[in-house]
């Protein structure tokens, strides 16, 4: 069993449970049937993570959301945004994309991509105003 909880799909599943993810939670629907039907030994296991991929799902279609939000407030909770032109900031790096919709960040050599948002100080996320 050991094998089995310290595996990256187990991770995987689990992140999905925390987040609330509705297509990681899909995928981890599958990948417990798969599992129950191939790892007999793990069975058990494998319907008790199911239940709680159920359950999750259960929840989000009970109270359904935007789809936007996938979970960044695991990662954006506390950090400070600044309104900022987009740059390169990494050698070859010519766009970023928001973390909710997935806009285009860009300097003006992509015309259709916003030029200005929301980014953490490292600018390394961006948000867009929408």
């Amino acid at each position: 069993m050991a094998n089995v909880t310290r595996s990256k799909e187990l991770r995987r599943i689990e992140n999905a449970i925390a987040h609330r993810n509705e297509p990681e939670l899909r995928w981890a629907l599958a990948e417990c049937e798969l599992r129950k039907k191939f790892r007999k030994r793990h069975s058990d296991l494998w319907y008790q993570i199911e239940k709680r991929v159920r359950a999750a799902l259960t929840e989000i279609s009970a109270n359904p959301s935007d789809w936007r939000l996938q979970g960044q407030e695991s990662y954006l909770k506390g950090v400070t945004l600044t309104r900022r032109q987009w740059r390169e900031t990494r050698p070859g790096w010519d766009h970023d994309h928001c973390e909710f919709c997935e806009a285009k960040f860009a300097d003006e050599r992509i015309p259709d991509a916003l030029h200005a948002g929301w980014t953490t100080l490292d600018e390394y996320r961006w948000i867009c105003d929408d």
